[in-house]
């Protein structure tokens, strides 16, 4: 996820220690439920987060636009994927 945010040169806009939830720290095990298990690796980061004024999440799927609804986050679409800026828009 860092390379990405890297190359769009983002990474520069977050504070250190760079913190995040990631696939391998959760994952409810039904693929049905795939904004609610992102959802909760969101819930993860702002925890490691701590203290913060704002919470972002940036996505390049609907499940992440989905997923930062269900957590409380501004979910921000970028187009590194598959899915279009209106199916992201969308979703």
């Amino acid at each position: 996820a860092w390379l990405k945010m890297d190359a769009l040169g983002l990474k520069p806009s977050f504070s250190v220690p760079l913190v995040g939830g990631f696939g391998s720290d959760y994952w409810g095990g039904d693929i049905s439920k795939g904004g609610e298990d992102r959802a909760q690796l969101l819930r993860i980061a702002r925890k490691r987060a701590g203290d913060v004024a704002a919470h972002f999440h940036f996505g390049d799927s609907p499940y992440d636009i989905s997923a930062a609804e269900l957590a409380g986050a501004t979910p921000i679409g970028v187009t590194t994927g598959v899915f279009s800026e209106k199916e992201l828009r969308d979703a």
